[in-house]
C-alpha cells in the first residue's frame, strides 16, 4: 500500500441572514464554496502473511475508510478521488477476486436470530466456500474448520444455542461478537479486516477475541488488520505492528513494529 489518498469535496456555506438588509432592500443570499477534504492522505504500509496489525487513531481519521479500501468495498461517489496504489502480492485489485481474498468484519452484528451458533458458522461456510465435494479430501478437512473455529473462539458451550435478537433470547452480546468475527474466517480469505470489533465489549472479551484471531492468523498464515478506538493494554502485545493515523497532522500515518 503506497501513498493512499481519499479526497472528498466539501461545501462551505457563507450565509447572510436577512436582518437590516431588508430595510435597505439589499438581496439576501447564500453562497457555497467547494473545497477538498482528505479522509486519508499519504498512507503507506506493508501487511505480511501470518501477522496482525493494529490501526489506531481518533474518530474521523479514516480507519474504516482504509479497511474498506483494502477490502475493495469503498464506494467512490461523484467528485471523490482515490489516489495511490494497493497491491496484493504485487497484483492490482483489478487482477484478482478481492471478494474471496479479503474478508471484512463490520462493526455491527447481523445474524439470523433463529439459527444456532453452529448453524450460523455452517451457513457462512457454505456461502463463502460453496458446496463441498465429499470425495475431495481438502474439502472434507475444511468442514472441520467450523468445529475448530467454534472451539478457538470459546463458543463450544453455546454451539447449539440460537443467536437471538431484541425479541428472541439467545447468546450474550460478547458471544454474538465472537460469532461475527469467527464466521468470516470460515472461508478461504487470506486477509481479515476487522473494523472496531471491540466496541461495547469488556477488556476480557476483547482480549479473548483478539487472541483467537491471533491463533488462527499464525496457524493459517492469514494477514490480519484491525482497528480499535481504545484497546486494553494487554491486547497490544498480540500485534506485530501498529499503524497510527494522525487526523490533526493532515492524516499523517506512522507504523511501528
Amino acid at each position: 500500500m503506497k501513498h493512499v489518498d481519499y479526497v472528498v469535496p466539501v461545501l462551505h456555506s457563507h450565509s447572510h441572514i436577512e436582518t437590516l438588509t431588508s430595510a435597505f432592500q439589499l438581496p439576501w443570499f447564500t453562497s457555497k464554496k467547494q473545497s477538498a477534504k482528505y479522509i486519508l492522505k499519504n498512507v503507506n504500509a506493508i501487511f505480511k502473511p501470518g501477522t496482525m496489525t493494529l490501526v489506531l487513531g481518533p474518530p474521523g481519521c479514516g480507519k474504516t475508510t482504509l479497511l474498506k479500501h483494502l477490502a475493495g468495498i469503498l464506494h467512490v461517489k461523484g467528485n471523490e478521488q482515490v489516489g495511490g496504489s494497493v497491491t496484493y502480492n504485487g497484483r492490482k485489485p483489478s487482477q484478482i477476486d478481492l471478494s474471496s481474498l479479503a474478508a471484512y468484519v463490520q462493526q455491527s452484528d447481523n445474524h439470523y436470530p433463529t439459527l444456532t451458533v453452529k448453524e450460523t458458522f455452517e451457513f457462512s461456510h457454505k456461502c463463502l466456500v460453496g458446496t463441498v465435494d465429499p470425495n475431495d479430501p481438502l474439502a472434507v478437512n475444511e468442514q472441520h474448520m467450523v468445529d475448530i473455529l467454534i472451539s478457538v473462539f470459546g463458543l463450544s458451550e453455546c454451539a447449539d444455542t440460537i443467536i437471538g435478537d431484541d425479541m428472541i433470547r439467545g447468546v450474550s452480546g460478547g458471544q454474538k461478537r465472537r460469532v461475527t468475527v469467527g464466521e468470516m474466517m470460515t472461508g478461504r480469505a487470506t486477509t481479515l479486516l476487522l473494523d472496531e470489533f471491540s466496541n461495547g465489549l469488556d477488556a476480557s472479551t476483547t482480549y479473548d477475541i483478539a487472541k483467537a484471531v491471533r491463533t488462527m492468523a499464525e496457524v493459517l498464515e492469514k494477514t490480519v488488520v484491525m482497528t480499535m478506538l481504545q484497546p486494553p493494554p494487554e491486547v497490544y502485545d498480540l500485534f506485530d505492528n501498529i499503524l497510527v493515523l494522525d487526523k490533526a497532522n493532515q492524516h499523517k500515518s506512522s507504523i511501528f513494529g
